[in-house]
């Protein structure tokens, strides 16, 4: 083990250095909160007698609720590709010995204050947020941030100097773009959720950009804004349907947006792809159960919890600086497009 200079008072970080270990890691086997009794446990426990360590009962109850928590805000509960985002990220933190609040803002920028201000009170040692309003949200992330390490993950706030991981939505709707010129459609229509967040005031620009490049013609009644769910896909496809002008394809922002309008196509006898085509966004496990199957583009939800997890853990450090992540994603082609 690396040596390291032991001064008049010692602390748990000395330790994990020396035992080239995580705090969180020495906090558990001192705890006796860790069951493996294995080589980490006899590095850590050698490296408390070498450096005379005795832990602060106090300074202990501390460090479990702060240190060893993280909070984790997400716009909803019945979106999968949140449960997603939330099991990954959930992986990460555990792996560090960390355990995740999760809390839901139902899409509500005062109750997303609220949860962000009972995870602090619960001192979480961080917060990993995905702001439900790209302008609402700014006052409580602020406030948050001045107090502990925030990072922004999927949807963000340009105009605040905060971390932020997420995907590449013009790449995406390239991606789209391209699938559909592919197949040889000339006329498309966009549903999406009403552009209060990030994630849909870009896809909506970039689908435009990106239809526009390619001259494949669209409407604006063909452009339908709403919510990220089933019930709303529905709503959108029967609205399309009443207005009796059809386009050869619906390019969706969530896969649950298209699933819902699939399942009105086909109740109106309309046969996908061959008379409407669509595609989604996400790849929840419910893309590849739809009949016909959606093709759909797939978030990189691991690296994106991966990636959010190294800037929060490490936001601590006086060095730590915001960074902007913006990963790939990928088509996944199936047979709705």
């Amino acid at each position: 083990m690396e040596k390291v200079d032991v001064a008049d008072k010692v602390s748990i970080a000395d330790v994990a250095q020396l035992a080239q270990v995580s705090v969180a890691t020495v906090s558990r086997v001192l705890s006796g909160k860790r069951n493996k009794h294995d080589l980490v446990e006899s590095r850590v426990l050698q490296a408390s007698k070498e450096l005379n360590y005795s832990r602060n009962p106090f300074a202990s109850a501390l460090r479990s609720q702060n240190s060893l928590t993280v909070g984790l805000v997400i716009p909803t509960m019945e979106n999968p590709f949140f449960a997603s985002l939330a099991e990954n990220i959930e992986h990460q933190v555990s792996r560090e010995g960390y355990n995740l609040f999760i809390c839901s803002s139902n899409n509500d920028p005062q109750i997303e204050k609220s949860k962000i201000e009972t995870l602090i009170s619960q001192h979480v040692m961080g917060i990993a947020i995905v702001p439900c309003d790209k302008t609402r949200s700014r006052s409580s992330l602020l406030k948050a941030a001045s107090e502990i390490p925030v990072v922004q993950i999927d949807q963000r706030m340009d105009a605040v100097n905060l971390s932020w991981v997420g995907v590449d939505d013009d790449y995406a709707m390239q991606l789209i773009v391209d699938r559909l010129v592919e197949q040889g459609h000339e006329s498309v229509a966009f549903f999406g959720s009403e552009l209060t967040d990030s994630s849909a005031d870009d896809r909506f620009g970039m689908f435009q950009k990106h239809v526009a490049k390619a001259g494949v013609r669209t409407k604006e009644e063909w452009t339908m804004l709403g919510t990220h769910s089933l019930e709303w896909g529905s709503r959108a496809a029967k609205r399309l349907l009443d207005a009796g002008d059809l386009p050869q394809a619906v390019v969706c922002t969530s896969d649950l947006i298209a699933l819902g309008a699939m399942n009105a196509f086909h109740n109106a006898g309309l046969s996908i792809p061959d008379q409407i085509a669509v595609s989604g966004f996400d790849d929840t496990p419910f893309a590849e159960l739809a009949t016909p199957k959606l093709t759909t583009i797939r978030q990189p939800t691991l690296e994106m919890a991966m990636e959010a997890w190294h800037i929060l853990s490490g936001a601590a450090k006086a060095s730590a600086v915001p960074v902007r992540m913006s990963l790939a994603p990928s088509l996944v082609r199936r047979e709705s497009l």
